[in-house]
Formats: C-alpha cells, structure tokens, sequence
C-alpha cells in the first residue's frame, strides 16, 4: 500500500531583517475631528506570518507616536490599521473597520511624515508629504507627496523608494486585519499548509526458505555429512523496482540477493559441523532512504555421522604371534584407520565383529583388540555385540581419531588366508 502524508506547517514568523511590511495608506487630514480621526495602515506584503510586536510608527511629533503591542502577527497579504485614540466614535465613516491599535498620536498636516521601524529601530518604510527641506530626515523617501487633500489618503500604488511615484491621493480604503479588534470586512488571518509527499514505506510481504520436514512445524533443515548446506531464501516485497539492496544474515554469515523477476533470491551455506538448533535469519531491505528488516527462524537439526578411510585391513603374521594394525589421523592412508567426525553433534562409537574364517578353520572374535589414540589403555576386546567405546569425539571442520587393532594368532593356528567383518557404528555422546 502506498501512503501519502499531509503535514500542516507552523506559522513562520520571519525576523525583522526579512520584514516586508510597507506603508499601504496614511489618513492624514480628516474631515471631521482631527483628535480620534486619523490612521495608518499597514500591509504585508510577503508571503509569510510576521511577528509586528514592538513596531513604532514615528512623526514629526514623536520618535514613537505609537506602538504595536506584544503578540501581534501579521498574516500574509494582510492588513493592520492603527489608529489615533478614539477611532471607533471619531472615525469620519462609521462604516470603516475598527482599527487593530488605537494610540493618541498626532499627525502634522504639512511639511511631515510617518516612518515605519521594526522592534529593534531599523526603518522599514516611510511617506512624507510637502517640502523636502521642512521635513525631518527619514520620513520620507526619495522625493515626498506635495501636499495632503484633507478628507483624502496617500494610498501606496507602487513600490519604487520614492513617495511622489509610489503614492497617489484618493478616497480613504482603510482595512484591517483580525490580529485584534474585530471588523466585518478584515482580511483573515492566512494559515500556511506545507504538503510533504513522502516515498512510499516498502513492504516485507514474506521471507521463504526450504523446510525439510513437512510433517513437523516450524522450519527444519538436514545437514549434509562431511558437505555444506546451500540454503535458499526467496524474499517478496511490495515494490521491488525501488530497492537498492538486499542482504540475508545468520549469525556471522552473510549474503546479498539477486533479484529474480520480482522476488530476491540469497543463499547462505550452512557447513556440516554447524551448530544444531534454532537459528534466525534476518533479511535487510534498503531503500535509497530507508531500510526494513524481518526474520525467518528455521531449525537445524542435529546429525550424527562419521567417515572412515579404511575398507579393508590386513597383515602377515606366524601362529603364536601379535598382528597390529595402526591408525593415524590422515584421511589419505587408506591402510591405516582414521575415524572423521563429519555431523554437528559429538560422537560416541559402538564396534563389534566376526570370527577370522578361513579354509583350514577359525580364529575367534575374541582374539582382535582394539584402542584409539595410540593410547594402549583403552584397549578393548572385540565382540560379537556392540560394545560401547567412550571417545566423545567433538565435532568440526576437521575432527579426527585413529584406531587402531591388534590380532593375537593362536600358537595352533593352521597357516592360511583368514577373513573377518568389524563393524563401526556412532551414537551420539
């Protein structure tokens, strides 16, 4: 499935620096009362929320003739009217909006104007009217408006830095924002909604390897005697085209995928001698900005197995004398017996025999001996029935035994060619 996630951004309130409120349009000469009657209006003109706390509205009459109080934002693309105290009875039009500060200040007719600062002092506007030198520096910019039409504003048609271009005389459109004091037409505050469209989340449909036994559950998997285990694990995901790796690890072992039409297909060996148990195998799905993992546990079973180098042994010996027959630890001298552990568990070993038959009579089971090791104190007789030999032999990549057999000849023995079967069986120890 994919997913597609909406993520609704917060206000974005941009320093001073950044600041784009301008000057939109001063009310300077009203018609009725001058106390209570006039307003400024500001505008943002960029395309984020910005914080106004603390901004000054300077005159010819005062370095902060008013100030915006603490916890005003001034949405996107939308207006602030501050207004001389007194605005909501004073007002020339009753039906222009309440103002979002009122603030007694005074505004000067002729040869003036208004400056806009930020919270720290730095001017971000200004718009003076009259005679350039009857005016205090940094109300005006460029070349001011010639003179003010009492019952008419300055509104801002342009941007230019120069106020004699930039603004023109008509009838008062004063608006205002919802920041505070309410009016039925302010401008609403702006809400900025941010859309993040992540990548899809990519899915481990399933993680499969061969089980060995279908008649038990769970997963189990054979050992193969003295050989490795190539074991295939078959990975599905829900959008192969966008995965950049898969890796199969188990315990220390490693191995990447290949991909085989839409499934990923690893093989990881398992050896003979590995432990027998409970194993995990976790897959890893990379992406190229994430990754997913899961497990598949499957069971390696115990296998109890050995290998001998020797078929056949024999010698030439008098009647009376001892017969030996040595082992060694080498699985290439096929005349000298070497026992090999080649399962993951360890071993015990079971031996019994035959009599030595030949044309002319018998020489007993009893008459063979055997030891391993070369150690002469475990020299046991050879019987009929299994006997059980302790040699706990463990189990790894190269765990060897010799073992070796003696032939006592009785003194009466007719000379001749004489044949026995010995049997060598594990168990597990």
């Amino acid at each position: 499935m994919k997913h597609t996630i909406l993520a609704i951004a917060a206000l974005l309130l941009l320093p001073a620096a950044l600041a784009q409120v301008k000057i939109s349009e001063v009310y300077v000469d009203p018609i009725g009362t001058e106390s209570g009657g006039e307003a400024i209006e500001l505008k943002n003109t960029g395309s984020s929320p910005i914080d106004i706390s603390g901004y000054v509205i300077k005159t010819e009459t005062a370095a902060a003739d008013a100030t915006i109080p603490g916890g005003s934002i001034l949405a996107a693309n939308a207006y602030y009217l501050i207004a001389d105290a007194g605005w909501s009875t004073a007002k020339d039009n009753p039906a222009w909006p309440d103002a979002n500060h009122m603030e007694a200040m005074t505004f000067t007719n002729s040869n003036a104007g208004v400056a806009l600062l930020d919270a720290q002092g730095t001017a971000l506007d200004a718009v003076g009217w009259g005679t350039p030198a009857d005016i205090s520096p940094g109300l005006f910019e460029g070349t001011p408006v010639s003179s003010i039409t009492p019952g008419m504003s300055l509104v801002r048609i342009q941007d230019t830095n120069d106020n004699q271009a930039d603004f023109s005389t008509s009838d008062p459109n004063l608006q205002s924002s919802g920041t505070g004091g309410g009016s039925s037409n302010q401008t609403p505050n702006a809400i900025s909604f941010a859309v993040t469209v992540l990548e899809p989340i990519i899915e481990i449909n399933n993680v499969s390897t061969q089980d060995e036994d279908q008649f038990t559950a769970g997963t189990q998997v054979y050992p193969v005697p003295n050989m490795k285990k190539n074991m295939t694990f078959v990975i599905n995901v829900s959008d192969p085209d966008r995965v950049t790796n898969v890796e199969v690890r188990v315990n220390t072992k490693q191995a990447f995928a290949n991909r085989s039409g839409n499934a990923f297909i690893a093989h990881i060996p398992m050896n003979f001698y590995d432990n027998a148990g409970t194993y995990d195998a976790v897959v890893y799905v990379s992406t190229a900005t994430s990754t997913k993992n899961a497990t598949i546990t499957f069971e390696y079973i115990g296998m109890t197995a050995f290998a001998m180098d020797t078929g056949t042994i024999g010698c030439e010996v008098t009647p009376g004398q001892q017969c030996e027959v040595s082992g060694d630890t080498s699985m290439n001298s096929t005349d000298r017996p070497t026992i090999q552990n080649i399962g993951n568990t360890n071993l015990n070993l079971k031996l019994h025999g035959e009599a030595l038959v030949g044309s002319a009579g018998s020489i007993g089971v009893d008459s063979i001996k055997y030891f391993f090791g070369g150690d002469l104190t475990t020299i046991a007789t050879l019987s009929s029935t299994p006997q059980l030999a302790l040699v706990d032999m463990e189990y790894g990549a190269q765990e060897l035994l010799d073992v070796s057999f003696l032939l006592d000849v009785p003194p009466n023995a007719v000379p001749g060619e004489y044949l026995s079967s010995i049997y060598v069986a594990a168990v597990s120890s």
